[in-house]
């Protein structure tokens, strides 16, 4: 009885000893970044506009799910990794897209990609 009673004990005082995992050094802190944007054009367009736009800024896309409504795109800066992921909405008056963006905040001009991505699809707009 005492044997179980010492090797229970033993047990628990190793057990209540493990650390907590932490977050890798390399990892480093994220930013992440949520913008929407109306766009008045055909859904079609405004995909493909977009697919540009990605290449434009330095993101390489990824997954293009026309159908699905969302583009995914990725970077590897050296800093760490950036993801951005943009779901479309088609609307009556056009297309609502909501995009979110995880950066590494050591990687700053980067932290702007949805505005950035915003702005180049806008002017490519334009031109329709």
């Amino acid at each position: 009885m005492k044997k179980n009673l010492f090797i229970s004990i033993f047990i628990l005082i190793f057990a209540s000893c493990q650390s907590r995992p932490t977050q890798p050094a390399y990892l480093g802190d994220t930013e992440t970044q949520e913008s929407t944007h109306l766009f008045t054009s055909d859904y079609e367009i405004v995909f493909d506009e977009v697919k540009n736009a990605y290449s434009e800024v330095g993101l390489a896309v990824k997954k293009a799910d026309r159908f699905g409504n969302y583009i995914t795109a990725t970077r590897n800066s050296g800093k760490g990794f950036t993801t951005s992921t943009m779901n479309f909405y088609p609307v009556s008056n056009g297309v609502r897209i909501r995009i979110v963006t995880k950066s590494n905040a050591a990687e700053k001009p980067l932290a702007e990609v949805n505005e950035q991505i915003i702005a180049n699809t806008t002017k490519k707009l334009k031109g329709f």
